[in-house]
């Protein structure tokens, strides 16, 4: 042992020629890093660590050292595990949601969260609806306003203790258990969500969609709500999109031709631009009002500035990110949308979409209050999501593929485990039964469906411009 120490200490003028080795060169190089690469996709392949590849995307590899966040509130440190969530499933309402929520549920991995254990409810609500808006004032900075929040979001809505322990304590590359937020309303709060869970959840870069054909996602939901309408169901389904149909073209998005002439003859002649005070939450009154905008102002239709951040000072802003009203603040991101003439006549049911911008499009969207037509809107809504996630980072399911066959709804879950990066594991077939899933008390109107086939077809031929040539002309009304 002493002999070969000494003779690894000797300099390499001492060795024998025969027994040196070779200076690597370029060749040699090239093929080292070829055994390193293939020994780290062993690792990774050995965890079953799923990496995405998409050009000019990087993605994060879930490790030890992401397994925890820490932030500060004042001189408090927050430990909080990145597996609350490790992904998010943000929509669409009635495009089997609730079956991709039970296929994850049943992954031994699985931690359930508190909504689900204490009251078997599968949605948690909390960016929508339960935002802790208010103790923002209580904060020195952003920064530890959104460390609040992720204490509050990490303590209230998941089994904390329980996911911070296997964070903590785990033995492997990554936290071992998982658990996500299942909220499908997210999807459509898509001028303001995107931006607030990157600034809540920097580690969360997993979004999971689901999506459906938006004529038969509408009047499954009508059914869903309206059971107790029994046969009327189909009437009053066609009596609401009439309605919904307005409301989109008062928005500014559509303009009515022959669909609906009685309603189309009532609407405004020059413009769907105004955006009407009685229409606007509470909250974006007070911003409104506070940027020096009133009823009248609205009411009596006048141009209203292009607001942009630099034109805004630190206080107006402050109060606008106070009120969380970023998307409805008067002029902020609206300019004003013309209506275009109709080209020609036509008999058959149609709309024609105003050419708006990205950006129009995105404000125009923001003023619907439809529950049925406008969560259809796929297009706009993902647009403004992919704005703060790549594309790679979302996984996009087709209902149909969910609805098909228990073997079809097997390959979109084996997908979806190698996405998030989790185990496979032996699954019954049991589990991929339909939930959530109701027969309809009637069949819609051939005359709504196609009306609605008209409504969304560019809107459905778009989705391959947004998710790829995969979703090139997917549903029928696409056609």
């Amino acid at each position: 042992m002493n002999a070969s120490r000494s003779a690894r200490r000797r300099p390499a003028a001492a060795i024998p020629k025969e027994h040196r080795l070779a200076r690597p060169g370029p060749g040699m190089a090239f093929r080292l890093a070829a055994v390193v690469l293939a020994l780290c996709c062993v690792v990774v392949r050995r965890n079953h660590i799923a990496i995405i590849s998409t050009p000019g995307v990087e993605h994060r590899r879930y490790s030890m050292a992401s397994a925890i966040h820490t932030c500060r509130i004042g001189n408090e440190t927050v430990t909080i595990p990145t597996s609350a969530p490790r992904f998010v499933i943000i929509g669409a309402m009635k495009a089997g949601t609730s079956s991709l929520f039970r296929y994850l549920l049943d992954h031994p991995d699985a931690v359930p969260t508190l909504n689900w254990s204490t009251k078997n409810s599968t949605e948690i609500h909390f960016f929508d609806l339960k935002f802790p808006w208010a103790a923002r004032k209580r904060f020195d900075s952003d920064d530890d306003f959104h460390c609040h929040v992720r204490k509050v979001y990490a303590q209230t809505q998941y089994d904390y203790p329980t996911l911070l322990a296997d964070a903590t304590n785990g033995t492997g590359a990554s936290s071992r258990l998982f658990s996500f937020d299942k909220t499908p309303k997210y999807i459509t709060d898509a001028g303001r969500l995107p931006r607030l869970l990157r600034q809540v959840l920097p580690w969360m870069d997993r979004v999971v969609v689901s999506l459906r054909n938006p004529v038969d996602r509408a009047y499954s939901q009508f059914n869903f709500e309206n059971r107790r309408l029994g046969s009327s169901l189909a009437d009053a389904f066609h009596v609401r999109v009439k309605e919904e149909i307005v409301f989109m073209a008062h928005a500014g998005l559509i303009n009515i031709t022959s669909a609906f002439p009685d309603e189309a003859a009532s609407l405004p002649s020059e413009d769907f631009s105004g955006l009407y005070w009685e229409s606007l939450p509470e909250r974006a009154r007070e911003a409104a009002t506070f940027l020096g905008h009133d009823n009248k102002s609205w009411d009596e239709g006048k141009d209203i500035p292009l607001y942009k951040e630099a034109d805004l000072d630190s206080e107006q802003l402050s109060a606008i990110a106070l009120l969380g009203v970023q998307d409805y603040v008067p002029g902020y991101y609206f300019a004003k949308v013309q209506q275009e003439k109709e080209n020609g006549a036509d008999s058959s049911p149609k709309f024609h979409w105003n050419s708006l911008d990205a950006f129009q499009e995105a404000a125009a969207f923001t003023k619907i209050r439809t529950a049925y037509l406008g969560r259809g809107l796929y297009a706009i809504q993902l647009r403004q999501w992919l704005e703060q996630y790549p594309i790679g980072n979302f996984f996009v399911a087709n209902f149909d593929e969910l609805d098909r066959t228990e073997g079809s709804a097997r390959n979109v879950f084996v997908k979806l485990l190698h996405f998030l990066g989790l185990r496979e594991y032996d699954v019954s077939d049991a589990l991929f039964r339909k939930h959530n899933a109701f027969e309809y008390v009637v069949p819609m109107h051939n005359t709504t469906r196609r009306i609605l086939q008209e409504l969304y077809r560019s809107q459905n031929q778009r989705l391959e411009s947004v998710l790829g040539k995969e979703w090139k002309c997917i549903w029928e009304c696409c056609k």
